[in-house]
């Protein structure tokens, strides 16, 4: 279950990342590609300086959301009998019956990791639209 888990979660997140960034390159304006082969710049040339830096500045904050979710869908893993945190917690709560604080618990731990991740993405976004 380790295998599947960790195959399909790679592919979701490759998946995902890969049209971010794809969106990014393009949403670089074609005025700046075409200003790049005024002054006689060749495509590589081009995309290493004009259009990735453009690109990847405008897709991370989207990258950091997803990597947010992608964080909270770890959790799916329980369908397919890997443990990971809930699964302990529910696993640690038949155990003792005290469910409500261990998933009390376990639902702290998602928000120390998420908060201050969205928090970090928030930033991000206001410090990269500022030249807009």
């Amino acid at each position: 279950s380790f295998v599947a888990a960790v195959v399909a979660l790679a592919l979701t997140t490759g998946a995902y990342t890969s049209e971010i960034l794809r969106a990014g390159l393009q949403a670089v304006p074609h005025g700046e590609v075409e200003a790049a082969s005024a002054l006689a710049m060749n495509n590589r040339d081009t995309l290493r300086f004009i259009v990735i830096p453009q690109g990847v500045r405008i897709a991370i904050p989207a990258l950091l959301g997803f990597a947010i979710l992608i964080l909270q869908a770890t959790a799916l893993t329980f369908t397919i009998a890997l443990p990971e945190l809930l699964s302990r917690s529910y696993s640690i709560g038949s155990n003792t019956f005290r469910y409500l604080d261990v998933l009390l618990l376990a639902g702290l731990l998602y928000l120390i990791i998420t908060l201050p991740a969205g928090w970090l993405t928030t930033w991000t976004e206001r410090r990269m639209a500022r030249h807009l």
